[in-house]
């Protein structure tokens, strides 16, 4: 289970909009670990409210390689590669004055690299930045959320 969603907005180059960064999500998210390997498959649901405060909703499957530690302050680190079909929006600005003219409705496909920290087998958290030049965004963001296994 996957709960919050919180996010940084940088690269704004001038841009005084007010995003939204308490994403409130919720989703669920299953992995298979491959046989005699640390590499892993997953799929996962995901929903929040956008930066633009409005529903966003993510359908994706992913790959990931983890790295298990003992005696430490931390279970694993994945580092994950995910595919994922994404339905949110984003805001078309004035080319001069930056200022927002609206907001519109976008879906399409995105990939994206990102990194888990297992603070115990049951606790995580996912961390992601999504640079404006790989996501299509107008802005680069730092995104992280909180994770459960039951």
């Amino acid at each position: 289970m996957k709960l919050g969603g919180w996010s940084n907005h940088t690269g704004k180059n001038g841009d005084l909009y007010d995003y939204n960064e308490n994403h409130k999500g919720f989703g669920f998210e299953a992995s298979w670990a491959w046989k005699k390997s640390s590499f892993g498959t997953r799929a996962g649901f995901w929903l929040m409210n956008d930066s633009n405060n409005n529903r966003q909703t993510n359908v994706g499957i992913g790959l990931y390689k983890r790295w298990q530690f003992k005696k430490t302050l931390m279970e694993a680190i994945d580092l994950n590669i995910s595919l994922d079909y994404i339905r949110h929006t984003d805001r078309v600005k004035n080319f001069y004055t930056k200022k927002t003219v609206s907001i519109e409705q976008m879906s399409g496909f995105i990939i994206y690299p990102y990194m888990t920290y297992h603070f115990t087998k049951n606790i995580h958290a996912d961390f992601m930045y999504l640079p404006k030049k790989l996501s299509g965004l107008t802005v680069n963001v730092f995104f992280w959320r909180l994770g459960y296994r039951f």
